[in-house]
This record gives structure tokens, C-alpha cells and sequence, in this order.
């Protein structure tokens, strides 16, 4: 299967197998069959010999076919070959790895392991491997520098493991078993860190002490009568008609379809495993042991996890699952998700064809940085899709595209995170050498040329750095509120000159800003001084088909308020509990409550402030939420209060798109996007708590104004916030200040470099 993809991934890389060589230690069977028929350039190679003659061979045989990259299947970093190999004409050596590489070490172990491979000549420039956690044993156990190392996650045939509602009881009738009876399932070496000592105990404590006869275990991959050693775990008991041996077989796929669920019950280190991949393609939930490298393969939606060697944790799970086939059903479901959005063999070849391209010097990879996590959500979903639109672009360009994050909670389960090389997890804004540092080897490792930053300042003493390490284009997307809710005012004086100096200054200055709305470009332009030529807004966009209308019959009783927004000043939601508490003492206005969905440092004051002013019964404070969307379709208003410069509020722009009566306040980027048509919502003035309550109230005592507010409200979403045209935008100006022409996504570029 590593075959199949490597040839996959060197066809794209040269564009014919005439350009392609497979070399074996040995080839005295000849080339393997599951390789192209038109592949048909074999050598005998192995990178672990000493022998003088060997390697001269080899070395005329690269310099003989002009062989520049070399890629290998888990070469350590020290080999004789390496050396023959280089002298023969090969500028770049990547190795490729299914294994850990080590233990991890620490302390003054790790420092002398960094410096012995410092000091290695011809070591390979390149390690990919299949997880982070195999990663970390390279760079906490050799001593292998990160930027030296990429991550590309196995990928699976999909239409081959895939849910089969038609192979539904094949297992039972292929092994014999009772139909009734649902099958566990287990597909790997038997080798002791394996664990299947492990699963038998669970299966002998099931049926043996608690009676589940209605389960049956079924392993594959013994060979040699291996399977004997485990017999007395299980020989002689009830167990032992619950438990079959199956055997190497070539209906996998066909057993795996048909079983109930499988386990993987790794006691030592493992790998990020083809089976457990292999097992959620095909729609299986999974129950693993919680180990390094194999944790990665679950995720909470998908399967369970349990202590390693714990059989009686493991059996525990199995009842949970046995006893839930609506629960088994959605994990299952959840596992398929998450293949075919980061775990196909598509998923791997572009990333291995990516990360190879970067390493070579193929392509002009771009960065693209954001300074919070994979998992902050919210807000933050638009800057993910923007970044997963971006690296679709670049790749249908022949660009790799990684993506940076302050910190990384692996995996990256994107829809399209299959267009990324790889993820890196860089600080922010670095300011110490060591943070420096890690940026630089980055860049230089990777051949970063584009630098695509999100909520950086314009100009940065950094960006000089950037520069030298090689980035030809830094582009900065802003999007930072501040606290003055007004426009800003021109820089005047000595600061003045200062900035409009600095800010001319090529080397450390972004190429190009983008701005989220008008009032952050002039804030750019007046106060930072920036040259107006250099600043582009791009209003931010809104996904118009999740936030979309919803008929329901009439109103809530009560009338509901929905405000979402973090819980510190800057959000003004304590003037909506005072706008709420003024429109409580009016005669005019029916039973309101309020919903607030945030959390933050002021939660606690918000909640104490609802019981001085009394409204405690009449505000449901959420806290934190995954999404806010459901409660902005169940509202009858939505408020947003900001009392400073807010950018551009999603909040505003959801609100909209939902087609809801809007209140908010005349602050930063508001007023353009509700934009200059009429009664599209209410703008009161910042921290004034009688003018909120006046508006809300104007609108729940106007039906028909309301109905317009919401009418209005959708049609401008409609006209100039849909997501897609935003993207469509930013991808345009991008492509332009890079320099990178008109492209189709998907498309493949062809080089003539041979692999």
C-alpha cells in the first residue's frame, strides 16, 4: 500500500514514470506487482551497506539518470548510502516514517542527541511522519529539529472500506458464527505490544463473568500458529466459543463492514495505525488504547478510549456500545466524517507531494498564520475556511500552503484540510530570540516565500528577519477592534513623521493589508500612517446558508432577546441588562427575557449586576457555547451592544443574514455593514442604556417594523455580505499581490525534476 502511494506521489511530482525509480535491497523476485505496470525503472539499493562496489554502483546509477530527490521508507538519519547517494547528484534526501524512531529522552541526554545529528554529514533533510506523536519521538528522542520534521496523516481507499449495508452478516456466515451475536473486531500483528492478550481478557470476563453470550471476537492477522499462545486465557471456558482466529484473508474490507465494532489494544508505543484508519472508513466505532500515536487515530465523536492493559476498562466500553446501537450508529457516522474530510489516500498524496515540493525548492510554499487555536471556534470559523479556501487555491496553483496556529490540538478535521502541507504551532507574536528563532528555521526549512499573517501590525522590525530567512511577500489581514469607537483621528507631529517614515520602509513593512472594514483602513491610514495604496478593505462575509430565515407562528411569549459576545466590557453587555431592566419598569412593553450566550472575565459581574437590578428571573446567562447559530434563529431580537471600535461583528453580520430585528450601536465597522439602506436595524449610541431600550422597545411594539427590520435585514446580507463573494475577493487581491496567475482548483503541475 506505502508503494502504491509513493509511485502516486512521485508520478505527480515528474509527471511520467519515465522519470521514476524504485530501488530494493534486493530484486532477486523481481519488482513488486501491486506496482504500475508502467513503472518500470527498478535498482538494487540498500542505504545500510558498506559494501564499496554497492555504493559506487549506485552512485553512477543517480548520476547516470540525473536523479536529484531521493525518497525513503524509515531511513534513519545516519546511512553509508546517504553518502553515495549525494555524491552521485542528489540534492535532497527525505525519509519517510510508519514507526516511532525512539524512546523520548530529556535534559542533557536530548542535547547531546540534537548534537550528534548536528553533526551528521549526509543525513536525510527531511522526516515525514504519520502522526504528531511520532513526530515528537523524532524530535524529543533523536534530537531531530521540528523544522525538520512534517506531519502527513495515512490515508485509506475509501471506496474500498466503506460502510456496506450489503455485506451485512458476511462475517457470520464466512467464519461460521452465531447471526445473532454481535462481532468485536481485531485486524494486526500478534506480537505482546499488541495487545490482543489484552481483548481476550476482556472476552473472557464478558462471557465468562457476565454472561454476554450475545458477543463474539474475531481476530485477524495470526499466521504460524501464533494464536496458541493465548489459548490459556480463554481454552476451556465459556469464552472459548466466542473467540475465533481468522487468519490472514482477502476479504478485509468485507468482515470489517460487516462487525459491530473494533478494538485496538496496543500495550507499548504505537503507530498511527492503517486498521484503525481502515476501521472508521468504514463506519465502525473504535475502541483504543489511550497511547501515544494511536490516540490520534479517535476522537471523542468517533470511538472510546481506555487506560492501556486495562481489560476490564476496555470490556466497559464494549457493553457501553453493545448496549447503544443508536450511539454505535453515530460515532460510526462521525468516524466516516472525519476520513473523508483528512484520511484518504488523496489526502495523503497531496500532502506528501506538498511537503516534497517545499523541501526541494519545487514551489514558493506560503504560511498562513493565525494567533489563536485550531479549536477556538466562534468567530474564528470564518478566518478557518478562509484559511482552507486559501490553501485550495495555492495548491490548484502548484504552491504548498501550511498553516500555523499559537497552539495546535491535533488533528486538523477541516472539510478541506487535505489542501495544507502540514500544520506548525508557532507564538504569535514573537519577541524573545528563542520565538525568533523557531519562525526562522521554519522559514528556511520550509522555503517559506509567502507570509500570510492574521491581526499583525503593518510594519514590524520582524518582517526584516522574515526577509532575509527568504519570504518574498508578507500580507497581513486585520481584523482588531480597539477601544475608541469613533474613527480615528490623523496623527499629527513628530509621531506622525516617525510612522510615515517607518511605515515606507519596504523591509518591514507588510506588502500588502487587508482591512475588515472602512473604519479599520482609515484607522490604518490617519493614525498609523500608512500609504493608502498599501490598505484594501474587504468587508468580512457571512454563510447564507446556515444563517438563514426560519418560519415559526408569531412570537415567543416571552418575547426573547438573543445577545451573543464575550463577557468584558468592551461588549457592552451590561448596558443591555440595564436597557433590560428599563424597559422592565415600562408600562408599554410585554414580558421580555434576555438570552446571553459568552463567557469571559466579567461573567461573574454580569450575573451579579442581573440580581442588583432584579431582572436575575428574566436573563438565562448560557456561558460559553460550541454555537451560537440555534439561539440567533430562535430569537425574536438580536442585540449587539459594543461600546468601542468592534471591526467587523460577526454577530451583526449573522443577525442579518437570519433575518432578525437588530439593535446595535454606532461603533467601528456597524454602520457599513447594516450599510446605508433603510430600516435595516436600529444604531443607538454607545453606553447609553435608555437609548437601547428605546429601540427594542419601538420594535416590539411595532409588529410591521419589525417584519421590515428582518425583510430589509436579509436582503442586504443577500447584496454584499455572502461569504462566498468575500472569499472570492480576498482570493483575488491574494493571488494578485503574490504574483501567482488565474488557476483551477485541482489542477496539477508538472516539473521536470526526476524522483
Amino acid at each position: 500500500r506505502h508503494e502504491q502511494t509513493f509511485a502516486k506521489m512521485a508520478l505527480r511530482l515528474t509527471g511520467s514514470f519515465e522519470r521514476v525509480h524504485f530501488g530494493y535491497p534486493s530484486l532477486a523476485e523481481g519488482p513488486p506487482a501491486q506496482l504500475p505496470a508502467d513503472l518500470r525503472q527498478f535498482v538494487e539499493f540498500d542505504a545500510a551497506t558498506r559494501d564499496h562496489a554497492a555504493l559506487r554502483r549506485i552512485a553512477d546509477y543517480v548520476r547516470e539518470h540525473d536523479i536529484r530527490v531521493a525518497f525513503g521508507f524509515d531511513q534513519p538519519s545516519r546511512r553509508p548510502g546517504y553518502a553515495a547517494l549525494r555524491s552521485g547528484g542528489v540534492r535532497h534526501i527525505v525519509s519517510y516514517w510508519g514507526a516511532p524512531m525512539s524512546s523520548l529522552n530529556s535534559g542533557v541526554k536530548l542535547l547531546l542527541k540534537r548534537a550528534w545529528f548536528a553533526a551528521l554529514r549526509h543525513r536525510p533533510d527531511h522526516y515525514i511522519f504519520q502522526s504528531e506523536d511520532m513526530r515528537r519521538t523524532a524530535t524529543h528522542g533523536v534530537g531531530i529539529p521540528r523544522h525538520r520534521t512534517s506531519v502527513v496523516y495515512s490515508g485509506v481507499d475509501t471506496s474500498v472500506f466503506r460502510p456496506a449495508p450489503e455485506h451485512q452478516g458476511y462475517v457470520h456466515a464466512a467464519l461460521g458464527l452465531d447471526p445473532r451475536r454481535k462481532v468485536v473486531y481485531y485486524s494486526g500483528h500478534m506480537e505482546p505490544r499488541k495487545g490482543v492478550h489484552v481483548i481476550i481478557k476482556a472476552a473472557a470476563h464478558l462471557v465468562n463473568e457476565l454472561g454476554r453470550t450475545d458477543l463474539h471476537f474475531v481476530f485477524l492477522g495470526n499466521k504460524g500458529g501464533i494464536e496458541r499462545t493465548y489459548d490459556p486465557l480463554y481454552m476451556g471456558t465459556a469464552a472459548e466459543g466466542h473467540i475465533t482466529f481468522a487468519g490472514y484473508r482477502d476479504d478485509v474490507a468485507q468482515i470489517q463492514a460487516s462487525s459491530f465494532m473494533a478494538v485496538i489494544a496496543t500495550t507499548g508505543w504505537d503507530s498511527h495505525t492503517m486498521s484503525a484508519v481502515e476501521v472508521a472508513a468504514s463506519g465502525l466505532p473504535l475502541v483504543v488504547s489511550d497511547l501515544p500515536g494511536i490516540r490520534e487515530t479517535v476522537a471523542e465523536d468517533t470511538g472510546r478510549r481506555f487506560p492501556a492493559g486495562d481489560h476490564l476498562a476496555l470490556a466497559r466500553h464494549i457493553v457501553e456500545l453493545a448496549d447503544d446501537p443508536q450511539l454505535c450508529e453515530r460515532l460510526g457516522a462521525a468516524g466516516r466524517r472525519r476520513i473523508l474530510q483528512a484520511y484518504t489516500q488523496e489526502h495523503q498524496v497531496r500532502g506528501l507531494v506538498s511537503v516534497v515540493r517545499a523541501v526541494t525548492g519545487l514551489a514558493s510554499p506560503a504560511l498562513l498564520v493565525g494567533d489563536f487555536s485550531n479549536r477556538t471556534g466562534f468567530a474564528w470559523n470564518n478566518i478557518y475556511r478562509l484559511f482552507e479556501r486559501l490553501a485550495l487555491e495555492f495548491d490548484a496553483r502548484g504552491q504548498p500552503a501550511w498553516v500555523a496556529f499559537a497552539r495546535y490540538e491535533p488533528p486538523l478535521d477541516w472539510e478541506n484540510a487535505r489542501f495544507f502541507s502540514g500544520v506548525e504551532e508557532l507564538p504569535p507574536r514573537p519577541r524573545r530570540i528563542r520565538e525568533l528563532a523557531v519562525w526562522l528555521r521554519l522559514i528556511r526549512c520550509r522555503r517559506i516565500r509567502i507570509l500570510y499573517l492574521t491581526d499583525q501590525p503593518s510594519s514590524h522590525w520582524r518582517y526584516a528577519l522574515f526577509r532575509l530567512a527568504g519570504v518574498r511577500t508578507i500580507l497581513v489581514h486585520n481584523r482588531v477592534s480597539v477601544p475608541d469607537p469613533s474613527p480615528a483621528p490623523p496623527e499629527r507631529g513628530w509621531r506622525r513623521l516617525v510612522k510615515h517614515v517607518y511605515t515606507r520602509m519596504g523591509w518591514v513593512s507588510a506588502d500588502r493589508t487587508y482591512a475588515v472594514s472602512e473604519f479599520v483602513r482609515q484607522r490604518l491610514v490617519l493614525k498609523g500612517c500608512m500609504p493608502e495604496s498599501r490598505v484594501v478593505t474587504i468587508l468580512n462575509g457571512v454563510d447564507l446558508k446556515r444563517f438563514t430565515p426560519r418560519t415559526r407562528p408569531g412570537r415567543n411569549e416571552p418575547l426573547e432577546i438573543f445577545c451573543g459576545g464575550r463577557a468584558s466590557t468592551h461588549k457592552g453587555i451590561h448596558v443591555l441588562l440595564e436597557a433590560l431592566a428599563i424597559l422592565g419598569s415600562r408600562s408599554d412593553v410585554s414580558d421580555v427575557r434576555l438570552v446571553y450566550a459568552g463567557d469571559g472575565p466579567k461573567y461573574q459581574d454580569l450575573v451579579s449586576l442581573a440580581d442588583r437590578l432584579g431582572i436575575s428571573d428574566r436573563v438565562e446567562f448560557l456561558g460559553e457555547v460550541e454555537s451560537t447559530e440555534s439561539h440567533v434563529h430562535r430569537a425574536d431580537i438580536v442585540v449587539v451592544p459594543s461600546i468601542w471600535g468592534d471591526a467587523c461583528p460577526s454577530a451583526v453580520s449573522e443577525a442579518l443574514a437570519c433575518g432578525k430585528p437588530l439593535v446595535a450601536t454606532r461603533v467601528g465597522g456597524v454602520t457599513e455593514i447594516v450599510g446605508d439602506g433603510k430600516d435595516v436595524a436600529l444604531l443607538v449610541e454607545p453606553n447609553d442604556a435608555g437609548q437601547l431600550a428605546e429601540a427594542i422597545a419601538g420594535i416590539i411594539n411595532d409588529p410591521e417594523l419589525a417584519e421590515r427590520l428582518g425583510r430589509n435585514a436579509r436582503h442586504r446580507a443577500e447584496q454584499a455580505l455572502d461569504v462566498r463573494q468575500y472569499h472570492d475577493a480576498v482570493v483575488r487581491q491574494v493571488m494578485e499581490d503574490c504574483g501567482l496567475s488565474p488557476g483551477v482548483a485541482g489542477s496539477v503541475v508538472v516539473d521536470e525534476t526526476q524522483a
